[in-house]
């Protein structure tokens, strides 16, 4: 077209009626289908992102979905490593297998409770007590009347010092454990904590450990400081369940 408006080329097509090559190009322009509007670009920010960066957003909505489950220095340590920039393909691969095992043991946890909230029995703390270990009762707290106390004393008299230990018994469960000069006793009516050996520890510990009370052990007026003691161990319980 060019070479007919410039130099009147015969092989090139005459509009005709002498027009310029803006008229014709005009007129063509008039009997051809518009055409469909391009679609609209993505953002330029979009172009720009690395898939490395797209992947990361996506383990950081992950973590911050996992933030009740995890305790705050092993959060901080996984967003520390999330926020170094991008990241090679293997480390965000290794951070991703990561990330979906603590998906997989959040997901057991959850399963699990909600079995245990529907199906497994329902843990009732019946009572504390409190034991010499020559088998003497100190100090009790709630009802124990389904104990048998001559096997309990036996148990506790023959104990080996720093055990900790559970026992069936008719319809209750006990999880004891022995100290030195004394042994503190959980009743349980159905399936025991998970954590109750291990409050008993440490609280025999603590009782162990205060002059007022070990001298209390072997004095008849003392008992009453044990019987708030053993309180305050069933109380602690309680409040922990």
């Amino acid at each position: 077209m060019l070479l007919w408006q410039v130099e009147g080329d015969s092989y090139l097509p005459d509009t005709g009626d002498g027009g310029t090559l803006v008229s014709w190009v005009e007129s063509m322009a008039a009997t051809t289908a518009p055409r469909p509007h391009p679609k609209r670009p993505r953002p330029l920010s979009d172009f720009l992102r690395l898939d490395e960066e797209r992947d990361l957003d996506e383990l950081r909505s992950r973590l911050r979905v996992l933030a009740s489950c995890l305790g705050s220095e092993e959060r901080e340590k996984f967003e520390h490593r999330l926020e170094m920039g991008p990241l090679p393909e293997g480390r965000i691969a290794s951070l991703r297998g990561e990330i979906e095992r603590l998906e997989a043991r959040h997901l057991k946890r959850e399963l699990t409770r909600d079995f245990e909230a529907r199906v497994a029995p329902r843990t009732v703390l019946q009572s504390v007590l409190l034991f010499a270990r020559d088998g003497r009762l100190l100090a009790r707290e709630g009802e124990a009347s389904s104990v048998d106390p001559v096997a309990l004393a036996g148990l506790i008299s023959r104990g080996e010092t720093g055990s900790t230990w559970s026992l069936t018994q008719a319809t209750v469960t006990l999880v004891g454990h022995l100290g030195t000069r004394s042994a503190l006793v959980a009743v349980f009516a159905g399936r025991p904590r998970a954590d109750a050996g291990a409050t008993l520890r440490v609280s025999v510990g603590s009782l162990e450990e205060r002059d007022r009370l070990t001298n209390a052990l072997g004095h008849p007026g003392g008992h009453e400081a044990l019987r708030a003691f053993v309180r305050t161990v069933r109380v602690l319980m309680e409040k922990n369940a």
